[in-house]
């Protein structure tokens, strides 16, 4: 038997939300408007629809409808007045626990609080939110822990990017997957564990990111950077003014939900102006002040953070690195961190995303970050092949470029991502970098503790420091 979920108000949302739950519930929809339930029966052509005109703010009503068998219940009545009519007399009269609901002015926040609702406050995303919180192929557990949301159950759909990864490639900081169940099994995970379709998951963390979170491992939503962290973080060691724009737009673009910054206590003041600019664009914020002016000293803070995406400036190789004697101020960062490390150009927004194949082989979890960035921005995807003669390279190493280009297709083709593809011949240093300059963003991946000499320089490293664009690194 389905287990039943009252929606009271099928506006646009309301609408959309009875829609997709239809397929796993019994759907009970209170509404005045005869026209928005004739049509919203027209649209769903479901047997598991109930529909009944009347004032969802009448406990009349709602005893006549038999809200009191419902397991779950969703207010988005077009007020918030009305909603919380509708919630106090679920919660007083028929002990409804757990409801949720649609906030339209964040001035009834503290309303909601009071009442112990779920809430979701942002109406483009609420038809999604609403209906991941109610589904059956995601459960929020609601009588154990804080019962706040912190743990959830979820399922890995068909078609879900998470499939096949292993856990090893994750690298949360405010969330974990404490089971996995499959096949009738409890699996205690570990790093070397890999979700497959079908797994039922248990995510334990901060109820604040965890439906996106959710959402990630369901259906492989682009929830970019969650995987890696929720923070944007930047380092205020003199070089704030060239990060801090892109450093928003990816704030605001993506799914990370603060904005980060370490500074010296020589550097305060940047953080002052960096927080004032944070408040005009309504942008959370969390800032620090090591207790010494060693610079150097604050990158060894940031493994220690919830980082999403570590944002740098670029600097030129000097001639001790480019003869391989020392390390490249930038390679030392990206080699502290497990995240993404953005060397920002200013080249946004990204509408064109460029990738190179060449030597090395590309690694894969530098592939899926590729494919994340390029379906969170909406961008497009350009591939550009290296081609070296076969006396140069060999006819393995060109069959290896080859192979690449393949799966990489392959992938893009899973995230219905078409791709671009340019054939390069020549060094192919100077290739990408004289290509770069017509593209937004460049992902290349750094692998750690690689040097790069003179007679053998290092592609990837180079190519951070010389790309004409800003570049995204995956530490590999």
């Amino acid at each position: 038997m389905r287990p039943t979920v009252v929606i009271a108000g099928v506006g646009r949302t309301g609408a959309q939300l009875v829609r997709n739950l239809c397929r796993e519930w019994t759907v009970l929809a209170i509404d005045e408007s005869e026209e928005a339930l004739a049509g919203l029966v027209a649209a769903c052509k479901s047997e598991h629809l109930i529909v009944h005109r009347g004032d969802a703010t009448s406990e009349r009503t709602l005893t006549k409808v038999g809200v009191q068998d419902a397991s779950r219940a969703v207010a988005c009545l077009g007020s918030d007045e009305a909603n919380l009519f509708f919630l106090r007399l679920l919660i007083n009269r028929f002990a409804m626990t757990q409801p949720v609901a649609l906030v339209y002015d964040s001035d009834h926040l503290s309303d909601y609080a009071d009442l112990d609702v779920d809430v979701v406050e942002r109406p483009s995303a609420a038809a999604r939110l609403l209906g991941q919180r109610v589904q059956l192929t995601q459960r929020v557990a609601a009588d154990v822990g804080l019962g706040q949301g912190e743990i959830m159950e979820v399922e890995v759909l068909q078609g879900s990017s998470m499939a096949g990864r292993t856990l090893a490639e994750l690298h949360p900081k405010r969330w974990i997957v404490g089971a996995v169940y499959r096949d009738g099994e409890i699996i205690v995970p570990h790093g070397e564990t890999a979700l497959q379709i079908g797994d039922r998951v248990l995510v334990i963390g901060d109820p604040e990111i965890l439906p996106s979170i959710a959402a990630l491992v369901r259906a492989g939503d682009p929830e970019f950077p969650l995987q890696y962290g929720s923070h944007v973080m930047v380092l205020c060691d003199g070089h704030l003014d060239d990060v801090v724009d892109e450093s928003i737009y990816l704030v605001e673009a993506t799914r990370a939900d603060k904005l980060e910054a370490i500074a010296c206590r020589a550097d305060e003041n940047q953080l002052l102006s960096l927080a004032k600019l944070c408040e005009q664009r309504h942008i959370r914020y969390e800032f620090s002040c090591s207790k010494d002016n060693n610079k150097e000293s604050l990158l060894y803070k940031v493994e220690r953070r919830d980082l999403g995406v570590l944002v740098r400036p670029p600097h030129k190789i000097g001639p001790l690195a480019r003869l391989g004697w020392r390390r490249t101020r930038l390679a030392r960062v990206i080699e502290l961190v497990k995240s993404p490390v953005l060397i920002s150009r200013g080249s946004f927004p990204y509408r064109n995303v460029l990738m190179a194949l060449g030597s090395p082989a590309l690694h894969p979890s530098c592939a899926r970050l590729t494919m994340e960035v390029v379906r969170m921005f909406g961008a497009r995807l350009h591939l550009a092949i290296m081609v070296l003669p076969e006396i140069v390279v060999g006819a393995e190493e060109r069959e290896n470029v080859e192979r690449q280009s393949r799966d990489l297709e392959i992938l893009a083709a899973m995230h219905r991502i078409p791709v671009e593809k340019l054939v390069l011949e020549g060094n192919p240093i100077y290739e990408v970098e004289r290509i770069s300059r017509d593209f937004d963003l460049l992902v290349v991946p750094y692998r750690r503790k690689e040097g790069s000499f003179l007679t053998r320089p290092n592609v990837g490293l180079n190519l951070i420091h010389r790309a004409a664009c800003s570049v995204m690194v995956m530490p590999v």
